[in-house]
């Protein structure tokens, strides 16, 4: 398979209507999933990885204190707003730059690794610039069910047209980019084998109506990626109709089950992380 550029663009114009949705949809279980890592971010050094429009960089600035700081990467960190304690700095994690200098307290990366086919690699170098005692937080979707996504719909063709669309938006749009629909899962694995710690993974998600929080990315997606679903199968005919059923709060559809994985850079070597091997395969 050949494997193209990650679809969607933060330089396409509804780029950061799309921020602004995943920022709604998420942002809430991300905070949360934050303070139960550690109720206390003063002082703290963060890097937030593929930071997009900057939400969860910016509420980490306001949480870090003076005596703490957040860096920002972003492969086109132009969504990110500025803050007196974040900077901002573009990285392309693909590339053999240099991340920059920890240690760190905190890496969080957010719908991040599962689009990067070098994930592990990566990682590994992100356990790396933790500080000792330091966590990694990383936040997948599991996008592999394609089917039964739809709770209510206005009609059973309503239904089968997001069907259709989902369909081919997971497999043959994302998927044929080098996404990793299954990386959310061997995420816990992945970590233990890059020698941290303490590894938990938490599973949420959520009902989304049209209209609302969930649907309003897909909304955006459609445009970002029209020509994308297009070319893979998707009837351009079909597009108007989808984006108004997607605005429509009868229907109701499945988010995507969302896996948080926390680890921790023990403060001494682990000798136990290095009997971890490939135990899990999907």
């Amino acid at each position: 398979m050949i494997v193209k550029p990650y679809p969607l663009d933060n330089d396409h114009e509804l780029a950061g209507e799309h921020h602004d949705a995943l920022a709604e949809a998420l942002d809430p279980a991300t905070v949360a999933r934050l303070r139960g890592v550690r109720p206390d971010w003063t002082g703290a050094a963060c890097l937030e990885v593929g930071a997009g429009g900057g939400s969860i960089a910016r509420y980490l600035a306001d949480q870090v204190g003076a005596t703490g700081r957040v860096v920002a990467l972003d492969l086109k960190p132009q969504h990110i707003p500025d803050h007196p304690r974040m900077t901002v700095v573009q990285h392309d994690l693909c590339s053999d730059e240099p991340l920059p200098a920890g240690p760190w307290d905190l890496i969080h990366a957010r719908l991040v690794l599962c689009h990067l086919p070098a994930r592990e690699t990566i990682l590994r170098r992100l356990a790396q610039v933790l500080a000792p005692g330091g966590v990694i937080l990383t936040e997948d979707w599991e996008t592999m069910i394609d089917s039964g996504v739809v709770v209510a719909a206005p009609t059973a063709d309503d239904a089968a047209l997001y069907q259709r669309y989902q369909s081919v938006i997971g497999p043959k749009v994302f998927g044929a980019a080098g996404t990793d629909r299954r990386w959310a899962r061997r995420a816990p694995v992945a970590m233990r084998q890059a020698g941290l710690v303490s590894v938990e993974t938490s599973i949420s998600a959520e009902i989304w109506a049209g209209g609302g929080r969930g649907t309003r990315m897909v909304h955006a997606v459609t445009y970002e990626l029209e020509a994308a679903l297009v070319a893979a199968g998707f009837p351009a005919e079909d597009l108007a109709p989808l984006r108004a059923l997607l605005t429509d709060p009868r229907l109701l559809i499945h988010g995507h089950p969302r896996f948080s994985t926390s680890g921790w850079r023990p403060l001494e070597p682990d000798a136990t992380a290095a009997t971890w091997s490939s135990v899990y395969e999907a």
